[in-house]
């Protein structure tokens, strides 16, 4: 939880920065302005004594989605959230009470640590915020997880699920392991996460995560419209597109919609006959790749532009895992091809 205070507002020496910040004012106009932009047009009143806010919002992409850092400093209602939009938001408390309005009239609370999940396309959504919050929000299209859960489970989503509202997290949680995680992508390496390869891995494992959660509240458990398992030809086709693509990092669900089958049935058909997972395979692909660059690169070339060439966006990250898999750094074998 201590790290997601900071998060967005502090570059990756923990020094304050403005780089994600969209807006900071105490003007309604103008915060309006950004945030339907960030979030999609809504309404929002003061329920409190104080009527002017002291707004700022931060935000970033990650892949599609778009993680923001968002309060008023006063008590606030918001809700009319615009079905036409299509997007689908994560609001998670870092501070503060949020009251979630359901269409039946009940109510949830979520506290420091909690999230809730809504599709304002699907259902109508309100919400109460004390004067001490301060929200962490992933926003979305909805398409974008309807498309992966296609590209997963092998089936469209339940209509239902998407007009589920839940609250899930906690402090302690795997989901806020996850937004951590995500953050610190983001601060440290945010052009990756924004259009690069760690940005759609990112983005996958954000759906992958909110779809389990939607997919529970409903008890859809499996492989449910799955046509057919894989057979070990799809499964040589996955190892191949991986090897063909491996420079480009594609994801599970990428790999599963250009061999045809579902991506949860591919991964465990996979682990079966390669004894490793899809994404253990990539990486063993992309670590010889940078191999054979390495051995063969031209005069003036680094180990910084082969790891990025082979989609490692951090060449610490890269020179371990390239050691631990050759016994060497991949600086040795630069060196060794020089002195030839």
């Amino acid at each position: 939880m201590d790290s997601l205070h900071h998060a967005l507002t502090r570059d990756a020496l923990g020094e304050p920065t403005a780089r994600h910040l969209v807006v900071a004012s105490r003007d309604w106009d103008e915060i309006k302005l950004w945030s339907d932009e960030v979030y999609m047009s809504y309404t929002v009143r003061p329920t409190g004594k104080a009527r002017r806010p002291d707004s700022s919002l931060y935000a970033a992409a990650v892949g599609g989605f778009t993680l923001s850092r968002f309060h008023y400093r006063i008590p606030i209602t918001v809700d009319d959230f615009s079905p036409e939009a299509g997007m689908a938001m994560v609001l998670t408390s870092l501070h503060g009470v949020v009251r979630h309005w359901r269409d039946d009239g009940s109510a949830v609370e979520t506290g420091v640590g909690e999230s809730y999940l809504v599709d304002p396309s699907h259902t109508p959504y309100r919400a109460d915020f004390d004067i001490h919050h301060l929200q962490l929000n992933l926003v979305f299209p909805q398409q974008l997880l309807a498309d992966l859960h296609l590209r997963w489970y092998g089936e469209a989503a339940d209509e239902r699920m998407w007009r589920q509202t839940l609250k899930f997290g906690g402090a302690q949680s795997s989901w806020m392991g996850l937004l951590a995680y995500c953050a610190r992508c983001v601060t440290d390496q945010p052009e990756q996460t924004d259009s690069g390869p760690l940005g759609r891995h990112l983005e996958e494992q954000l759906g992958l995560y909110l779809l389990s959660q939607w997919r529970a509240q409903l008890a859809l458990n499996g492989g449910h419209g799955v046509r057919r398992a894989p057979t070990r030809r799809d499964v040589d086709a996955a190892a191949h597109y991986l090897r063909t693509h491996a420079a480009r990092v594609p994801t599970v669900s990428e790999v599963a919609l250009a061999v045809g089958v579902p991506a949860s049935a591919l991964r465990k058909a996979f682990a079966t006959a390669y004894q490793m997972t899809p994404m253990a395979f990539l990486t063993d692909q992309r670590l010889q790749g940078a191999r054979a660059a390495l051995l063969a690169a031209p005069a003036g070339a680094t180990v910084g532009m082969v790891a990025q060439d082979w989609g490692f966006s951090s060449v610490m990250m890269f020179s371990v895992a390239y050691q631990r898999r050759f016994n060497e750094w991949p600086s040795q074998a630069l060196r060794r091809l020089r002195a030839h």
